[in-house]
């Protein structure tokens, strides 16, 4: 079941916004921390009208309260929320169908469930957290459920970790696991206002999702990646800025943010000398035990996408401020990922993949990037279109 309002502009007047639902066929029965409830005294079988959340263009969320009326339920926005708030806004109750109070029934869907994203933990019980996006008639819900060693959800019903106007997380959402917490981060894109901002939030082993925190310092980020570096998480994204004097232009950026979802310290730029007009887009991020990290990314100055990699020291600084080639042939390579394969006490390794586009067909390949006293890559190709 799902009932939303849509809000264009800020409503005429003043004063707080009251939304009045009746309710009629079903007995009221009581109140949780879940919401309002509502049964068929013939059945047994119920509605819970749940907790609301006001979502404003930027994202931002505020809790809502329904209450019980002589007619049914009202949710009130307070006066402060809506003068505060960036339009189109959201008003966006939880709905559903339950046995009994906060004992909802399970079943399909309504909308499509799309972009799935999949993080591993590394204490014990190991557990997985699988995010999605669940798309609605007039706003997106990214969600996510723990999973068992067995493969058994241990969130059947989904975690809520945002709700964002529709088609504003067509990427999906990006995980890392560290200290006994995920994060999880994604672009929310308001196309129509032109607004573009990464968010992130924490997800506990015990299944609390805190609310989400904006990360970008302007309004035109990028997809965001996320690994965590022993100490923190390391969040990168593509941020439109204007460096050195030059016009606007993409390059790679990086926030870091404690298990506790605390941002920490200040924005790096992790390319800041990049010359020229350049675009640097799709950022991955792997990092090692010992704190450091490694960036790829698209790199552009013109037609031609390569893919450059860029370093994070342990003491999160930029000591490549240029970004460095790793793959720059005269052709199209886009769409890169990296992971840590090996982190010793005289060289760390990873391994990345990128999309090669050559004469019409599209190949996968990848590279090995080992870290010591001499920079050591190669390049291979691993798959190839027939």
């Amino acid at each position: 079941v799902e009932q939303s309002w849509e809000l264009a502009s800020r409503p005429a007047g003043s004063g707080d916004l009251v939304v009045e639902v009746a309710v009629a066929g079903l007995e009221y029965t009581s109140t949780t921390a879940a919401g309002l409830h509502f049964r068929d005294p013939a059945t047994g079988l119920g509605v819970r009208y749940g907790l609301a959340t006001w979502i404003d263009a930027s994202g931002t969320r505020t809790a809502v309260t329904p209450v019980r009326t002589a007619n049914g339920v009202a949710m009130t926005v307070p006066a402060t929320v809506l003068e505060a708030s960036s339009y189109p806004a959201v008003l966006d109750p939880v709905l559903g169908p339950e046995f009994g109070p906060d004992n909802p029934v399970s079943g399909p869907a309504d909308g499509a469930q799309l972009v799935p994203e999949v993080s591993g933990s590394t204490t014990s019980p190991n557990r997985f957290l699988v995010t999605w996006v669940d798309r609605g008639a007039t706003s997106d819900r990214i969600l996510a459920s723990r999973v068992n060693n067995g493969g058994s959800p241990l969130d059947p019903y989904g975690l809520v970790i945002a709700t964002v106007p529709s088609f504003a997380v067509s990427d999906g959402a990006r995980i890392a696991y560290g200290s006994g917490t995920w994060y999880v981060t994604w672009l929310n894109a308001n196309v129509s206002l032109g607004n573009y901002m990464v968010y992130g939030a924490t997800v506990s082993e015990s299944g609390v999702a805190a609310p989400p925190t904006p990360l970008a310092s302007q309004a035109t980020a990028g997809t965001p990646d996320v690994a965590y570096r022993g100490s923190n998480f390391v969040v990168v994204y593509p941020m439109e800025v204007a460096p050195l004097g030059a016009g606007p232009t993409n390059h790679v950026w990086a926030r870091q943010v404690t298990p506790a979802g605390v941002v920490s310290g200040n924005e790096l730029h992790v390319t800041p000398q990049a010359s020229g007009t350049v675009t640097q887009l799709a950022p991955a991020i792997a990092c090692a035990g010992n704190g450091s990290c490694v960036v790829v990314y698209e790199h552009s100055a013109g037609t031609i996408h390569d893919i450059y990699y860029a370093r994070l020291s342990a003491t999160f600084t930029a000591p490549d401020d240029s970004g460095a080639p790793w793959a720059n042939e005269a052709v199209t390579e886009d769409r890169p990922d990296i992971q840590l394969v090996s982190s010793a006490a005289d060289a760390v390794v990873y391994v990345a993949a990128w999309q090669h586009h050559e004469n019409f067909n599209y190949d996968v390949y990848m590279g090995r990037l080992r870290l010591a006293t001499v920079i050591g890559m190669q390049e291979e190709l691993i798959a190839k279109a027939g």
